[in-house]
């Protein structure tokens, strides 16, 4: 793609939040920087990490692409801050969220963007899930795609089938992406897939252009993962009732293209979601662990 074209060619915002992870960054750069699609602007937050390291790669990269705008907080707020700021910040027509352990292969952008026409609002790639730890790799089955159902069938699917929601890293139009309001809650990413369900179809290209990066959490205990999410304490107990209430909340504030009756088909799905064992499941342990700590006085 030459200069010309890319007068033509509709612009990509790819937001990059990072926090004291420069070695990832630089792969995250690299593959983004490599993209086969080259009218990009590629925005990296970093959320005041310690040190000069993460500085450093960024203006490194800066030094070779003039694509790259760098914004370096004076405090860390959270990630949820940082997902949100690179959102603000793009002028794109389409966004795309990288984590700064991910990489894409070259075509990943090119390859969505050619699905995003009509009514389809978000495209992404079945990913290779790599642990850095035990230096494996498997490929992650998505059924996500609700290209050419009902606008009922597509959101109740995407309700159904949501497990590490990871599509929440496809590319999508970001006109939608910025109507949503964050929340403050755990789980608030599959609220906001969720969110773009209500919206239009998601689509979907070949498997493994995406590789999700997994790091070693070994040692994290429930408080220091909510601290470092900056969640309120709560969220250990009823993180899976808040993002009930939250989908909820969504298809009534959000689901303009549904009608009454077909909104109170999306408040059943809904409940059934929350129903099935594995959500059952979690939210009975996180009850009976608060009332164990109620008795020993913990809470």
């Amino acid at each position: 793609m030459d200069h010309d074209q890319n007068k033509i060619e509709p612009l990509v915002s790819v937001g990059v939040p990072t926090y004291n992870r420069a070695k990832g960054l630089r792969q995250t750069l690299k593959s983004i920087t490599a993209q086969a699609y080259k009218n990009l602007e590629i925005i990296v937050s970093d959320n005041c990490s310690p040190g000069e390291d993460t500085q450093q790669v960024v203006r490194e990269f800066m030094n070779k692409d003039s694509r790259i705008y760098y914004y370096r907080q004076e405090e860390n707020k959270g990630p949820f801050f940082n997902f949100q700021f690179v959102l603000k910040k793009a002028s794109g027509e389409y966004f795309m969220w990288a984590a700064d352990d991910d990489e894409w292969d070259k075509t990943y952008i090119e390859k969505c963007l050619k699905k995003l026409t009509g009514n389809t609002v978000l495209c992404y790639s079945e990913p290779i899930i790599r642990d850095f730890t035990n230096k494996t790799e498997i490929l992650m089955f998505s059924d996500m795609a609700t290209k050419g159902l009902s606008k009922l069938d597509g959101v109740k699917k995407v309700l159904i089938n949501q497990r590490q929601n990871t599509e929440f890293y496809g590319v999508m139009k970001s006109d939608i992406a910025k109507k949503y309001v964050f929340r403050l809650l755990y789980g608030d990413d599959h609220v906001f897939l969720f969110y773009i369900s209500l919206k239009g179809e998601i689509d979907k290209i070949e498997p493994g252009l995406f590789v999700s990066g997994v790091h070693s959490v070994e040692g994290l205990t429930m408080e220091k993962s909510l601290e470092n999410l900056f969640l309120h304490k709560s969220n250990r107990y009823f993180g899976y009732v808040y993002q009930m209430l939250s989908m909820i909340y969504a298809a009534f504030r959000y689901g303009d293209r549904f009608t009454i009756f077909e909104k109170l088909k999306i408040f059943c799905s809904i409940l059934y979601r929350f129903w099935t064992p594995h959500y059952r499941h979690r939210t009975h342990h996180m009850i009976k662990e608060l009332l164990i700590n109620i008795s020993k006085g913990k809470v």
